[in-house]
């Protein structure tokens, strides 16, 4: 492992000092460096940040962005992996696929979040997004609610997906990527003009993916459509929609619960003795999580200092099948059957399954005036006035849980398990869900066995409206000095009811304030940033747990506080940018959850308190070579709260180091042109996983995963190969979990486009 910290330390201080020798040249020197073009992983500027045209220079607030150029280079198929790309974001959970909350969780500043905005408006799935449609991924750090409110962003900020736009060229591109784990993945991207002034036109992109797990059992099929078009009245007038669709099917991504009720018996993944290659599953727990979204904006301009932008999004996310993973009940198990058998050998884990029947359905309007004008020849501004209603309603007909047998980790004496089985097998009742014969003599229960019925459950209904109202202006006080002001009120009203049962709601109402400062002491090349922002959560739908009985009703929401100071940078015409900050972040509120799903219960006394640096770099220091490259360290602490928590680093904080890599270059002369390699790394420290007071801390190991592609790009085909986990790391991910993670694998692509 040493080996490991001295190779990410090296790749990070050869950048360093790589960057400290340019700091060093003149540049009249560096002019004689052929260097031609800016980082095509860079975004200039976005409209969606903060909701109008603003340069990266010119923003008070920290954005990591991941272009569809930096994804192609990678020969990237995932969403997840090209999360690995963001300065300080680290994958907590993958899609499970359940309802209302089945997309991936990922950790930033030591929140979790989920994807829920695409094109700046509410977008949830209960799966994982294709990357086929993908322009750029923002991942806007820090609370946000000024501008995006409390419903989908979190404290440590929001991640935002930019769709792919029709553009003025007719153009065709399909490709192929095939590879281990019996990978095949087929695209489509054709992008038709339909008018002779080249203004109006259609963009369709499809993939299809299948996929399988490289444990023993699990598979992934998806497929995926994304019309677009593009339709310009006249200069003042122009429509876009975007449409999605999407089904995938396949079994829940592995994910071993840690017992939280009783101390840990191995605090290790290590000394657990788990087989990195189980899955303890079966091909036949299969869910479906089909999906639809439909955008369309209308773009209005009155003259040449106002516009107007009305945007309509409605999406429709389902859950259909079953949902499992498992939970460690060694304790409970070793207590009611240790007169029998003593001290259970290794760990005992429960196979929990229900049948999942949800719908998320969420509705978006939004409207946006846009000004930007002089007040005089040396003051300017650019304000924003909007407004956003946003409906979701979910629905959910699940069943019940129930235990569909139960598995043996780590264990050296199965017999003592095997024997044991009959008595667990008496504790629960009823039919078992048809399981695959697992084939050797882990303790697995197939379907010889008797498991617990799963129960239908009543309907449940929980709908939440969002009115809100903001004001946003960015004031030039001169061509180097910056004050972004900005100010938000929402009304929330929240309902939930059970057919037959539980009914109730919530209603509050937040003000959101939002203020930055950005100087420049080398104009456009240099920003002096700082910001204070607030952030808040919605009413959170939560349950108190006593003998299985739950009481349901709304906690208030959570409420955040940022400060945040650092440096931009933007050197040699855009070939050498980048951003420096330190953050300090405070939570009031802290909802936490005790005890378990039998008894257990919400508090609300929680006060949690986050700081930390983070660094990200863009870099051309030659023609065809491009870097980027990220740092983040990150402190986390429950200040006051349960006493099982106090004092300790929250399990969603993720590790305290993250660091990322990537670079490529491609040949631009002579006959090896258009031949290019790329390398990249992915380091995170090692972390509690678990870590509560009562229960002790289970800790997931430090990991350093590599990664190289070598491609040949001509102009109408490329060609290309990609390994990942060259060195065939055992890492893993998780959140109170244990989700262990993708050994080496090699891909194959090819493209043609015309």
């Amino acid at each position: 492992m040493k080996n490991k910290i001295l190779l990410s330390t090296a790749v990070l201080f050869s950048i360093a000092g790589f960057a400290q020798e340019v700091k060093k040249d003149t540049i009249n020197s560096l002019k004689e460096v052929e260097i031609t073009s800016k980082s095509k992983y860079k975004r200039e500027k976005s409209t969606t940040v903060s909701k109008m045209p603003l340069k990266d220079m010119e923003n008070s607030q920290v954005v990591s962005s991941i272009t569809a150029g930096m994804l192609k280079d990678q020969v990237n198929i995932s969403f997840d992996d090209a999360l690995n790309n963001a300065a300080g974001v680290i994958k907590l959970w993958e899609s499970t696929g359940r309802g209302s909350d089945g997309g991936g969780y990922y950790g930033t500043r030591g929140f979790s979040v989920q994807p829920g905005l695409k094109n700046g408006l509410p977008n949830v799935g209960n799966g994982t997004p294709d990357p086929a449609n993908v322009e750029t991924i923002e991942i806007i750090k820090g609370p946000s609610g000024t501008l995006y409110g409390g419903a989908l962003t979190s404290h440590g900020g929001l991640i935002n997906i930019n769709t792919k736009q029709p553009f003025d060229r007719t153009k065709t591109e399909i490709g192929y990527t095939f590879g281990s784990f019996n990978t095949h993945r087929a695209t489509l991207d054709h992008n038709q003009v339909i008018s002779t002034d080249k203004k109006t036109a259609f963009r369709i992109n499809a993939a299809y993916t299948n996929k399988e797990s490289f444990q023993d059992y699990g598979f992934s099929k998806s497929f995926f459509v994304a019309p677009s078009l593009l339709w310009t009245i006249n200069d003042k007038l122009s429509f876009v929609v975007n449409a999605e669709f999407m089904n995938s099917k396949g079994t829940n991504p592995t994910m071993l619960f840690m017992d939280r009720d009783s101390p840990v018996r191995a605090n290790t993944v290590e000394k657990t003795g788990y087989d990195h290659n189980r899955s303890y599953t079966s091909n036949d727990l299969t869910l479906e999580n089909p999906y639809y979204n439909l955008q369309a904006t209308m773009n209005y301009k009155f003259n040449e200092q106002w516009s107007s932008k009305t945007s309509f999004s409605n999406y429709t996310s389902y859950s259909k099948g079953y949902y499992t993973y498992l939970y460690e009940q060694t304790s409970t198990i070793e207590k009611n059957f240790s007169p029998v058998f003593g001290p259970i050998d290794g760990a005992i884990y429960a196979r929990s399954v229900s049948k999942q029947d949800a719908r998320n359905k969420g509705l978006d309007v939004q409207q946006n005036f846009l000004g930007d004008f002089k007040i005089n020849d040396n003051l300017s501004n650019k304000l924003l006035l909007g407004g956003d209603y946003y409906h979701e309603k979910i629905t959910t007909n699940n069943s019940s849980y129930g235990n569909q047998g139960f598995v043996h980790v780590g264990g050296t004496s199965n017999a003592q398990f095997q024997a044991l089985l009959p008595y667990l097998h008496a504790a629960v009742l009823g039919s078992p869900i048809k399981l695959n014969e697992q084939g050797d003599d882990s303790g697995d229960l197939t379907e010889n066995g008797a498991n617990q019925v799963i129960v239908a459950q009543p309907e449940t209904n929980a709908t939440l409206d969002n009115y809100s109202v903001y004001v946003s202006d960015v004031f030039n006080i001169s061509d180097r000095l910056f004050i972004n002001a900005a100010v938000r009120f929402d009304v929330y009203e929240a309902k939930y009811n059970t057919v037959g049962g539980d009914n109730f709601t919530k209603n509050f109402s937040n003000w959101s304030p939002k203020i930055g400062l950005v100087f420049q002491p080398i104009k456009e090349r240099v920003s002096l940033f700082a910001n204070y922002q607030n952030g808040f959560g919605r009413p959170q739908q939560v349950a108190d747990y006593n003998n299985d009985v739950a009481t349901y009703y709304f906690a208030k929401p959570e409420q955040s506080i940022q400060y945040e100071g650092g440096v931009k940078f933007d050197f040699f015409d855009g070939k050498l940018s980048g951003t420096l900050s330190y953050f300090d972040i405070t939570v009031n509120d802290k909802t936490i959850f005790v005890g378990n799903y039998t008894n257990g219960y919400i508090t609300q006394d929680g006060k949690q308190h986050n700081n930390g640096f983070e660094a990200q770099f863009l870099f051309v220091p030659l023609k065809g070579w491009n870097i980027t490259a990220g740092y983040s360290y990150i402190e986390s602490k429950l200040k006051e709260g349960n006493a099982d928590f106090v004092g300790l680093r929250p399990e969603d904080a993720g590790p305290r180091n993250i660091a990322n890599l990537w670079t490529s270059y491609k040949f631009t002369d002579n006959f090896v042109k258009g031949l290019g390699f790329g390398f990249g790394a992915n380091y995170g420290s090692e972390y509690a996983t678990l870590s509560r007071n009562i229960a002790g801390k289970f800790y997931l190991p430090e990991y350093l995963v590599l990664g190289a592609t070598a491609f040949y790009d001509a102009k109408h085909f490329r060609v290309a190969v990609k390994v990942d986990n060259l060195t065939n790391e055992e890492y893993y991910k998780g959140w109170s979990t244990i989700n262990p993670q993708n050994p080496r694998s090699v891909l194959g692509s090819v493209s043609f486009n015309f």
